[in-house]
């Protein structure tokens, strides 16, 4: 009997924790809603980084090293940054690069 209560103590635990990765992972609270650019004024820019299909996105599953290395990979960007806000933004921080005159 003691087993039998300790197998359904570890049963329900299983499934509360089913339950609740479920609601993290697919509920609409965690989906990225705003990204938020600082650091430029550039309306090019800024929309280039918010049309790259992160909103909607998953916040726990963003990956935010990819994320990161598309908008660096812009001509128009020195270095940039992400950083959540918990529970459905992103800001993102860019640093544009100077153009070099020749």
């Amino acid at each position: 009997s003691n087993f039998l209560m300790k197998l359904l103590g570890l049963f329900a635990i299983l499934l509360v924790g089913i339950l609740v990765a479920n609601f993290v992972f697919t509920s609409s609270t965690f989906r990225v809603e705003q990204v938020n650019i600082v650091g430029t004024h550039n309306t090019v820019l800024v929309k280039a980084i918010q049309h790259m299909g992160i909103q909607g996105q998953n916040i726990f599953l963003l990956n935010v090293a990819a994320i990161t290395a598309r908008i660096e990979a812009s001509p128009m960007v020195a270095t940039a940054s992400l950083s959540k806000q918990w529970p459905n933004s992103l800001v993102v921080t860019v640093r544009e690069r100077v153009p070099v005159l020749l």
